[in-house]
């Protein structure tokens, strides 16, 4: 992790919780072949023919350039010593380090951990390119160009959420779509509050909509009804 961490080392921490750091990273969609082979997707029965093959690749992989959000966070005790890393990628945990295990306690690395060792290589090039953007001043810009990001995606929509037809979306709204969501499965709680049932069925990760999440998703909490604070 030490290359990447040095690669975001003047980045300013979150507002919200300054052992954690974030940016905006673009990966490449990159060549069909990447995607897998032509060959063994025939033999398996996922393609037919070639021009399936490359349908399936577009299926999945419609934009030429995907955005992700990349957060590092550290931790140290108060002698200056570090005792937790982490590198979270999207919405997926890459790693969760502790350094404060006995010598004995530690493991050899597995595959998955070999898996990260490279992935946090191929983040450190993409995020020095990010960072090379804020470097030059255009980062902001760049960002606010992307036609990936939900909230410009929201702004953009006809409709607006739940067909109000305003083009405005709140976290109360967010909220009682979960809801919607989790009553058309058929999931138990359908008579709590819709914020109520969102932490009943997830993980807590509401990145401080609501003031009760935990760990990197804390925070104060925002008025549910006030469409300026769910855009912030």
């Amino acid at each position: 992790m030490d290359p990447l961490f040095e690669m975001l080392r003047d980045l300013a921490p979150l507002r919200k919780n300054n052992e954690a750091k974030a940016i905006w990273v673009t990966i490449p969609r990159g060549f069909i072949e990447d995607f897998g082979s032509y060959e063994d997707m025939l033999e398996w029965g996922d393609v037919k023919n070639h021009e399936e093959y490359e349908q399936y690749w577009l299926e999945e992989y419609p934009d030429p350039v995907c955005w992700y959000e990349l957060v590092i966070a550290e931790a140290f005790h108060k002698d200056g010593s570090r005792w937790f890393r982490a590198v979270h990628f999207g919405d997926k945990p890459i790693i969760n380090a502790h350094f404060d295990y006995d010598a004995d306690e530690k493991t050899g690395f597995t595959n998955r951990e070999q898996a990260a060792i490279a992935l946090c290589s191929l983040l450190t090039e993409a995020a020095g390119e990010s960072m090379q953007k804020l470097e030059d001043g255009t980062y902001n810009e760049f960002v606010k160009k992307t036609p990936a990001l939900f909230v410009q995606n929201r702004h953009n929509s006809p409709g607006g959420p739940l067909g109000t037809g305003t083009g405005i979306m709140t976290a109360r709204d967010f909220f009682r779509a979960c809801a919607i969501g989790y009553k058309a499965c058929g999931y138990n709680g359908s008579e709590l509050p819709p914020v109520d049932q969102y932490f009943f069925h997830g993980d807590g990760r509401d990145e401080g909509l609501s003031g009760r999440g935990h760990g990197l998703n804390a925070g104060p909490g925002i008025d549910f009804d006030d469409p300026a604070a769910w855009d912030e």
